[in-house]
């Protein structure tokens, strides 16, 4: 009888864990622990960055094909358009040499080292920091107003020798994304907190020619602008000289530049239009170093229209072509 109860306490005694098995667990426990949270906030910094770039994709999707139809109809964009700014600088160009344009004719200030600065929301228009409520129609109250802005070409020209450049930006909050920040929300802290990336909208005309042709005229034996102490190498078709002189490389640039506005100007049924975005938008409105450009060609011509009569043309449409097949 007493060596069954012995027994039978022996073996209860060898059922259970020993503290050092027990401490071996919970320290390869706390070893996996360790290492999952480690690994824990690279995935969630890398989930967070898969659906950011995601929505920016989206969304270019929207805008592209928005600026590219020249849309008037999406009214919606008020919902997610914040602001819309655009720094213009004023340029003449005297003899075929761009110069800053002067202050006495010109919006901006002399040297073209001040740009001014126009500011469009849904409910102002600010000029240089000044409030202009004669403008009304300048709001950004329709999807009208806002594509017309974000498709002002970057080089525009005026009547005469002069050109503007502009430099367009647009803070816009998500279009697509979770439907919590999504209108009818009117929440403050829900808005501020949704995500909103930095649109900057660059519309160039595609301007397409042989600068080699240029060199070949400036540096052919026998031309005025041929500098005699360069040798000459015969056929200049598809060479040039060895070295530039500097009044020959002025008179080529200057050609350049002539070119490029003799095509921009003649030549405006093709366009190259570049999307940049930059997100996160920061609390303190600066941008974060997210960025992904998209870039598309397209063909149609672009229109400018003024808002109102007296009010200088700052919305442009494109017209897209229509092709048929001629039979």
């Amino acid at each position: 009888m007493r060596s069954q109860i012995s027994n039978s306490r022996s073996q209860i005694r060898c059922a259970g864990f020993t503290i050092i098995e027990i401490a071996l667990c919970l320290a390869i426990i706390g070893f996996a622990l360790v290492a999952i949270i480690g690994v824990l906030p690279i995935g969630l910094n890398v989930q967070k960055d898969n659906r950011e770039e995601t929505i920016i994709n989206q969304d270019a999707a929207v805008w592209m094909d928005a600026i590219r139809n020249g849309a008037h109809g999406y009214d919606d964009l008020t919902n997610y358009v914040v602001a819309i700014t655009n720094y213009v600088w004023a340029y003449k160009v005297d003899n075929n040499n761009v110069v800053a344009a002067d202050g006495s004719s010109q919006r901006t200030a002399p040297g073209g080292g001040n740009p001014e600065t126009d500011v469009y929301t849904r409910t102002q228009f600010i000029r240089n920091g000044t409030l202009v409520q004669s403008s009304p129609l300048l709001w950004l109250t329709n999807g009208l107003h806002i594509v017309g802005v974000l498709s002002r070409p970057r080089i525009e020209w005026d009547a005469g020798n002069h050109f503007f450049s502009n430099y367009i930006v647009a803070n816009v909050r998500a279009i697509s994304g979770s439907a919590v920040e999504k209108f009818p929300q009117n929440n403050p802290t829900v808005q501020d907190s949704a995500f909103s990336y930095r649109l900057i909208v660059e519309n160039l005309p595609y301007v397409a020619f042989d600068t080699n042709q240029i060199r070949a005229t400036l540096y052919q034996t026998g031309s005025s602008m041929f500098d005699p102490a360069l040798p000459d190498i015969g056929d200049l078709t598809n060479t040039e000289p060895a070295a530039f002189a500097p009044a020959q490389r002025t008179n080529y640039w200057d050609q350049v530049r002539s070119s490029r506005r003799l095509f921009g100007v003649a030549y405006t049924n093709s366009h190259d239009i570049r999307l940049t975005f930059r997100w996160p938008l920061l609390p303190t409105g600066d941008a974060g170093n997210g960025r992904l450009s998209f870039r598309l060609f397209t063909g149609g011509l672009l229109t400018a229209g003024a808002p109102e009569p007296g009010v200088l043309p700052i919305m442009y449409f494109f017209q897209p072509s229509t092709y048929v097949q001629a039979r």
